[in-house]
């Protein structure tokens, strides 16, 4: 856990250095004339950010006494920036008058606290001098790092006995045989312990390729690596065996040369070597893009079909080395079956292995389900069964005990040190934004956005030069992401953005069990845990959790950050005790009431406050109904979501919140009803959007980034506010009327920062208005809802729009032309009668980077696909749709995955060929349908529901 309490304490001290430097305090500071204390206590925080750097680049070797400084520095510099944060807020949030009549004695406190800090300090300084000049320094290992020898990232079976395999294996050897001549580098990439290794092990070895090479070798690069050593083992390896009888000699000459020559000198060697030859090299298990950049010169084309293959778990390293850039094969986990199938062959040591009872069948899926495909932690927990009784008993409590077990049993070292090694590889500044994703409940989907927000309100990022905040948060996020830290969800939306990911199980027993251990996070849950003696920075109630709540009464919560709530709970537990909370996250809870909330505004820290989706009783919706007046008190709030809740109208005090910067409200329906007289049968089509109403001032918040969405009546001096958030980058806005339509459009045309609008028109009513509308310059993502009769003609100017929704805009064939000529458009969804013209016919070199669209709600469908149309469409989604003829001309999409479908509205003739036409496709894409598990009965229930439910049942999007 080395590389994770340096990682800990380097983070915080560098936000408290930040802190320290800031022209508040340092006013704040002269007033209570402890200015000098402040001063005192930076000189010394950086001293001991000199002694964390020291001893992450391996200067000390990291024994049990630097563990324990590390520790006291981190907690040290926790506790200094609580104390910071408190005064500060105390001066912030009173007036000048109260200031003066509280200013002995706030001064006396702080001064306390400060001079308090300072002894600690001062200690903390005089154990340095005492146990650090005692201590050995290192070698030029870094601390926590644990070299892995090649053969550890392998899958440790036989080759015989491996499984899953064999399509991958195919897959590789075609794209290395095709006869281009130019010289391929091809890339494998996957998260740690996926099978990489293993997968081009076999394609080396494989007799497909044993003699169309006439030179091999195979690099294992690795993490740490030295290029001279790397280069003399490629020449090594492309060495040509002497003849009989001078073969001892010509070796120890071969090897006196290459051990004295430099870098250049074995770059040309290797050159020379391959010059003409057709070569095959494999770098295994490479880090970074300086170890390609380095490797890259000596590794010449000559234009005769050579390969180069890469081994990587970072995608953004694949994606850079690869020649063409198409070449990036990304290795997926096992499928169920396959997994199965390996499980059964590491517990019984053969891969004719009898037939599981149904007991330690369905005990093996719960298991494999924590593995999610992951061979390695497959074959770990394979032999570790394999080692136990083969009784439901012993297969339960290991499936219980996973977590504990990688902590402690021998037989799982392998999987963790793999698992480790991409987590010691990250920089100091993620590891805490990796760890940090155990806060969220076991097997849940998180958001991107409330990830990168949460990061943002606990002060893990930084703002740069000409960056945002939430830009550099999601640059880290997507950082994780390349190096398959966090795995993407089917959410993953056109032009690679990732909506929602999860981490996958086994890593995450990984990363709890260091967070626990680091006390970075504390889970409550109706499993038994000690009550923890150390401070309790986040908190995580987890389903359960309640049966435990004499533990939580008998919790020291006065220095928790974050609180994140799964399942049922009652904040006045807590809410008084939770004096320096940053985040509240109710996402995940339920049955809460207005009431709940009276004392939300003791919360002075609070920069996050989440309540969205509250459960009411069952699966209803929320009951909370308004924000309570204390909630005005959270003047550092910087993020408030309300999203599905029934709060309606903002309360006027809101407008005092200045440092707000992320609004989000309403309740939005995009996806299938589940309402009784719908569900399970039909799932109709409702979309609407429900708004909240706002008070006048709010063109004060100036700050405002995100507002949506916003119901607009008729006062139109609001409407005009609204034209003066300037600094709006995501803006919705609904219930649009033919009387407010011009005011909204001006308003809406002054925010020349937006890149997201919503426009939604009031029931019955049109987007008329829109025909005289200026759009934002920077727009790339827009939804209307709403009758338009045609595209106004601005929307051939939208050239940035990589997004566009249309709801109930009746739009003819027309629009089509519009449309197709977007030069950045990659998601198009019509949705809801917003096309009416008959077939969708979409010609040749039309839409050229859409990749996927979206039909939902639409009557007599017809969709025709003509040679060359979309040349980049990846996904086609089919939803609450009527046909006509159905969908031709699939073949004619040649980057087609996948066509998802709901069967009951197409006839049974256009679903078989629709299968014909998929069938037939080059790329074999997958066709999902939905509804299929129906009865016929069920299905004329669906059609005759159909036909006496309206479509439309709002009136805005």
């Amino acid at each position: 856990m080395a590389e994770t309490a340096l990682s800990l304490a380097q983070s915080m001290v560098e936000t408290v250095l930040g802190k320290l430097t800031s022209a508040v305090l340092d006013k704040i500071g002269k007033l209570l004339s402890v200015r000098q204390n402040i001063q005192n206590i930076k000189d010394e925080l950086q001293m001991m950010q000199a002694f964390l750097k020291t001893a992450d680049q391996g200067g000390l070797r990291y024994t049990e006494v630097v563990r324990t400084l590390v520790k006291q520095v981190r907690e040290l510099a926790y506790d200094i920036e609580d104390c910071l944060e408190e005064f500060m807020l105390h001066f912030q949030q009173r007036t000048n008058l109260v200031r003066k009549i509280c200013n002995l004695r706030a001064r006396h406190q702080i001064a306390t606290e400060i001079q308090d800090i300072e002894s600690r300090i001062e200690a903390l300084n005089q154990r340095f001098l005492q146990y650090i000049a005692a201590l050995p320094t290192s070698s030029n290992v870094a601390p926590g790092y644990v070299h892995i020898a090649p053969h550890l990232g392998a899958l440790s079976i036989e080759d015989g006995r491996l499984v899953g395999l064999d399509k991958p294996k195919a897959d590789l050897i075609k794209w290395i045989t095709e006869k281009e001549k130019s010289l391929r580098v091809i890339s494998v990439v996957g998260m740690g312990g996926i099978g990489k290794t293993t997968l081009v092990k076999k394609v080396y070895a494989s007799l497909e390729l044993a003699y169309r090479f006439n030179r091999h070798a195979w690099i294992t690069v690795s993490q740490s690596f030295e290029v001279k050593e790397i280069l003399k083992n490629l020449i090594r390896q492309l060495h040509n065996a002497p003849p009989k009888g001078i073969e001892t000699k010509k070796r120890e000459d071969h090897t006196k040369e290459i051990e004295t020559m430099g870098g250049e000198e074995l770059t040309q060697k290797i050159q020379d070597k391959l010059q003409n030859n057709r070569y095959l090299i494999v770098l295994d298990d490479v880090w970074a893009v300086p170890a390609w950049e380095v490797l890259k010169p000596a590794l010449p084309d000559n234009n005769n079909g050579s390969r180069i293959v890469v081994t990587t778990r970072n995608a953004t390293l694949a994606a850079h080395c690869s020649t063409p850039s198409t070449c990036v094969y990304q290795l997926q986990p096992l499928p169920d079956e396959e997994s199965l199938k390996l499980l059964c062959t590491m517990v019984y040591k053969s891969s004719d292995y009898p037939c599981l009872p149904k007991e330690l069948h369905d005990l093996a899926s719960n298991i494999l389900k924590k593995c999610r495909g992951l061979p390695l932690a497959i074959v770990a927990v394979g032999g570790l069964l394999a080692t136990k009784p083969q009784t439901t008993r012993e297969w339960q409590k290991l499936h219980d005990q996973l977590g504990s077990e990688l902590e402690t049993n021998l037989g799982l070292e392998g999987l963790k040190r793999v698992l480790n090694l991409s987590y010691s590889d990250l920089p100091y500044y993620l590891k805490p934004c990796f760890l940090y994703l155990s806060v969220f409940p076991e097997d849940s989907n998180i958001s991107r956005k409330r990830l990168v927000k949460r990061w943002m309100a606990e002060g893990f990022v930084s703002v740069k030069r000409d960056m945002t905040a939430e830009e550099v948060a999601e640059r880290y996020f997507y950082k994780l992401v390349h190096r398959n830290l966090i795995l993407p969800v089917e959410s993953i939306s056109a032009g690679g953005i990732v909506k929602q990911c999860r981490v996958h199980d086994v890593m995450l027993e990984v990363i709890l069990s260091k967070s626990l251990e680091e006390n970075l996070v504390f889970v409550l849950s109706s499993l038994d845990v000690a009550i923890p003696r150390d401070k309790v920075r986040n908190l995580l109630l987890a389903n359960g959790w309640s049966t435990k709540e004499n533990a939580l009464k008998h919790m020291n919560l006065s220095h928790v950050r974050s609180l994140t709530v799964s399942g049922e709970w009652q904040p006045s537990l807590v809410f008084p005790r939770l004096r320096l909370l940053r985040v509240l996250d109710l996402e995940d809870a339920s049955v809460l009431q207005d009431e709940d909330f009276r004392q939300l505004g003791r919360l002075r820290h609070l920069k996050y406050l989440s309540l969205r989706g509250l459960k009411g009783k069952g699966k209803g919706r929320s009951n909370v109904q308004k924000l309570p007046n204390s909630c005005l008190k959270l003047r550092g709030l910087e993020v408030l979501d309300i999203r599905g809740t029934r709060i309606k109208q903002l309360p006027a005090g809101i407008v005092k919140l200045q440092k707000l910067r992320y609004l989000h409200a309403g309740v939005r329906f995009d996806d299938e009803c589940s309402c009784p007289c719908c569900f399970p049968l039909v799932r109709a089509p409702i979309t609407r959007m429900e708004g909240v109403m706002v008070p006048k001032g709010i063109g004060k918040m100036k700050g405002l980034e995100t507002l949506s969405a916003v119901v607009v009546g008729e006062d139109k001096g609001i409407i005009e506010e609204l034209g003066k958030l300037t600094q709006l980058r995501k803006f919705g806005i609904v219930d649009i009327t033919k009387n407010n339509g011009e005011e909204v459009c001006a308003a809406v045309g002054k925010l020349r920062c937006l890149q997201s609008l919503l426009m939604s028109a009031a029931k019955k009513e049109t987007l008329s208005c829109l025909t005289s509308f200026s759009p934002p310059p920077r727009l790339l993502n827009l939804t209307l809802n709403g009758g338009l009769a045609s595209l106004p003609n601005w929307f051939a100017s939208l050239g940035e729009v990589a997004k566009i929704t249309l709801v109930k805009t009746k739009l003819t064939n027309n629009a089509m032309t519009v449309l197709q000529g977007l030069p950045n458009l990659l998601i198009l969804r019509l949705w809801n009668d917003s096309y009416i013209g008959g077939a969708l016919v979409f010609g040749g070199k039309t839409f050229m980077k859409l990749e996927m669209l979206e039909l939902a709600g639409l009557s007599g469908l017809e969709v025709v696909f003509k040679e060359q149309a979309m040349p980049k469409l990846e996904r086609i989604s089919v939803r609450w749709c009527t046909f006509s003829t159905g969908i031709s001309g699939i073949e004619h999409l040649p980057g087609l995955e996948e066509i998802s479908l709901n069967v009951v509205y197409i006839l049974e003739a256009m679903m078989d060929e629709l299968q014909r036409q998929v069938d037939r496709h080059h790329n074999h894409p997958t066709l999902k349908v939905l509804g299929s598990e129906l009865t016929i009965a069920q299905k004329l229930q669906q059609i005759q529901k159909l036909q006496e439910i309206p479509i439309h049942q709002s009136n805005s999007v």
